[in-house]
C-alpha cells in the first residue's frame, strides 16, 4: 500500500537495518551511538554509546543471533540480541581494531559458524575478510583506487561485490581473493550494492541519481535506471527479488517493481552511449565562451534550442544532403556538355539515349533542388537552427546557394527565408569578409524581398476577403433576423 506505518525522530543517522523478525529497527548515528527502536510502537528501546566515532555501517547475520557495527573510530563491535524485563536488548561482545576508519561491513550468507565471514571496507583502499568465529584474518582485497563505500556477498557465499568513491563495481572471488572484474559506469560515487536473492545479479546506487542492474557471470551492465536528481544514499532489494527501493537526498524512496519486459543488452548499450554523448554536448556547450566579434554568433546560439544528439544528426543530414546534390548536379552537368558536343558533332541521335538525364533513386527520384528542400523539411523545427549551427562555413555558402534558388523559383519560401536569417545572423561576420560571397549575397537580398513582397501582397489579399466574406455573413444574419 505504500503507507507510513511508524514513525520516530532520531538525530544523526547514518545506517540503518532490521532487526530480528523485523519487529525492530537499528540505527546507528553520526555521534557514535547505537539505538534500537521498536517498530509497533514506534518507541526507542535501547540507546547505547558503541563508539567513540561515526557509526558508518552495521549489519545483521543471517541467523538473527546478532550483528556487527563499523566505525570512524577504527574498530569492528560484535554485538548479539538479549531479553531483559520483557524487553530486547543489545549485548556487546567483541570488539576488532582495525588500521584505519572503518566505512562498511558485510557478513556472508552462511548460517554454520565456522563458514561464516566478514568483510570490512576501509579508508586505506582495502577490503579486510575475517572468519568470524575467530576473527582470523583470511583475505586482503586490493583494487580500489578510492575507498569502498558498499559491500554485499552473494547466496553462495562465491562472489563479493564492493562499490567504491571511485565509481567503480569490483567483483571479487571469496575463495582466493582475486577480482574477477572491475566495471564503470556510473558518473559519481557508489554508495550502495546489494545482490538479488539466489543470483548473481546486482544493483548499484550512486550519487550521480541513477540506479544500475549488472550481471556478475558475464560482467554485463544490463539496465541503467534514472532515480530523481538528488545523490542516491540507499537501496534494498526484496527477498524474491520482485522490487527493490531506494532513497536519496531528495527526500524521497522509490519503489520499483519487477515487469515482464525483455530486455535487449545491446539496445541498452545502444542508449547509454546517447546519453553520454548528450551529456559531453551538454558539457560542450557550457564550456563555449564566444570569441571578440562573435557576439552575433553567441546571441544566435543562445536563440537556439540546446544541442542535442537528434539535432547533431539532423546537421550531418545536411551535409550529406548538400554532398549528394552537389554531385547530382555535376553529374547532371557532364551529361548536358556530352550532349552539347554531340550536337555539335551531329552525332544526337547515338548520343541521345544515353545523354539522357536519369532519375537517382538516392534523391527519391527528386532533382538535387527539390532534394534539399525535401530533406530540410524533413527536419523537426526544434531542432532545425541547432543542425545550422554545426555545419562548417564551406557547406553554408553551398547551402545557401541552394536557398538562392529554391526562392528563384518560389519554393519553400518560409522554410528559405528562415534558413537564410538564421544564418546571416550566425556566420555575419564570415559572409561580410568574403568578397566572393557579396553578388551572391545582393541577389540573395533581391529574391528574399521579392518573395517576401509577394507573400505580403498574397496575405492582404486573403485577409481582404476574409473580411468582405464576414461583412457577407453579417449582413446575412442581420437580414434573417429582420
Amino acid at each position: 500500500t505504500a503507507q507510513c506505518i511508524q514513525s520516530a525522530a532520531v538525530r544523526s543517522g547514518e545506517c540503518v537495518a532490521w532487526g530480528p523478525a523485523d519487529r525492530h529497527v537499528l540505527v546507528g548515528t553520526k555521534e557514535g551511538k547505537l539505538l534500537v527502536l521498536e517498530v509497533a510502537a514506534g518507541e526507542l528501546v535501547v540507546d547505547v554509546q558503541a563508539h567513540e566515532g561515526c557509526v558508518w555501517s552495521l549489519d545483521v547475520r543471517v541467523d538473527d543471533k546478532g550483528f556487527v557495527t563499523g566505525s570512524a573510530d577504527h574498530t569492528v563491535k560484535f554485538w548479539s540480541f538479549a531479553v531483559e524485563g520483557g524487553a530486547v536488548t543489545v549485548v556487546h561482545t567483541r570488539t576488532l581494531t582495525m588500521t584505519d576508519e572503518v566505512l562498511a561491513v558485510r557478513y556472508s550468507p552462511h548460517r554454520q559458524q565456522q563458514q561464516l565471514l566478514l568483510s570490512v571496507a576501509l579508508v586505506d583502499h582495502t577490503i579486510k575478510v575475517f572468519h568470524e568465529d575467530t576473527l582470523r584474518f583470511f583475505l586482503s582485497l586490493y583494487g580500489h583506487s578510492l575507498p569502498a563505500l558498499a559491500l554485499d556477498v552473494t547466496d553462495d557465499g562465491a562472489l563479493l561485490a564492493s562499490g567504491g568513491a571511485d565509481k567503480t563495481l569490483k567483483v571479487w572471488g571469496l575463495d582466493f581473493g582475486d577480482c574477477h572484474r572491475s566495471m564503470g559506469g556510473h558518473a559519481e560515487a557508489i554508495t550502495s550494492v546489494r545482490f538479488v536473492r539466489r543470483t548473481h545479479l546486482c544493483f548499484t546506487a550512486s550519487r550521480d541519481a541513477t540506479v544500475r542492474y549488472w550481471d556478475c557471470d558475464s560482467f554485463e551492465q544490463i539496465l541503467v535506471l534514472p532515480a530523481g536528481k538528488g545523490h542516491l544514499l540507499g537501496l534494498g532489494v526484496a527477498p524474491d527479488g520482485s522490487f527493490f527501493v531506494t532513497g536519496g537526498h531528495d527526500r524521497s524512496i522509490r519503489l520499483w517493481e519487477r515487469t515482464q519486459d525483455i530486455v535487449f543488452i545491446e539496445e541498452e548499450r545502444e542508449r547509454e552511449r546517447e546519453r553520454m554523448y548528450e551529456r559531453e554536448l551538454e558539457r560542450d556547450e557550457d564550456d563555449r565562451t564566444p570569441m571578440p566579434g562573435d557576439e552575433a554568433a553567441a546571441d544566435a546560439a543562445a536563440v537556439a534550442t540546446r544541442k542535442t544528439l537528434e539535432s547533431v544528426k539532423a546537421g550531418e543530414r545536411i551535409i550529406e544532403m548538400i554532398d549528394l546534390a552537389d554531385a547530382e548536379e555535376e553529374k547532371l552537368a557532364g551529361q548536358h556538355r556530352r550532349l552539347r558536343r554531340a550536337l555539335a558533332d551531329g552525332e544526337a541521335a547515338e548520343v541521345g539515349a544515353s545523354a539522357a538525364p536519369a532519375a537517382n533513386p538516392i534523391l527519391y527520384n527528386l532533382t538535387p533542388l527539390r532534394f534539399v528542400l525535401h530533406v530540410l523539411r524533413g527536419i523537426k523545427t526544434p531542432e532545425l537552427e541547432q543542425a545550422l549551427l554545426v555545419l562548417p562555413f564551406h557547406y553554408v555558402q553551398r547551402l545557401m546557394s541552394y536557398l538562392t534558388r529554391l526562392l528563384e523559383r518560389g519554393l519553400g519560401v518560409e522554410l528559405c527565408v528562415r534558413c537564410v536569417v538564421f544564418l546571416l545572423r550566425v556566420h555575419e561576420a564570415q559572409i561580410v569578409a568574403t568578397s566572393s560571397l557579396k553578388d551572391d549575397l545582393a541577389r540573395l537580398v533581391q529574391r528574399v524581398r521579392e518573395q517576401i513582397s509577394g507573400h505580403r501582397a498574397l496575405v492582404g489579399m486573403n485577409l481582404a476577403a476574409l473580411r468582405m466574406l464576414k461583412r457577407k455573413h453579417e449582413e446575412g444574419m442581420s437580414g434573417r433576423d429582420a
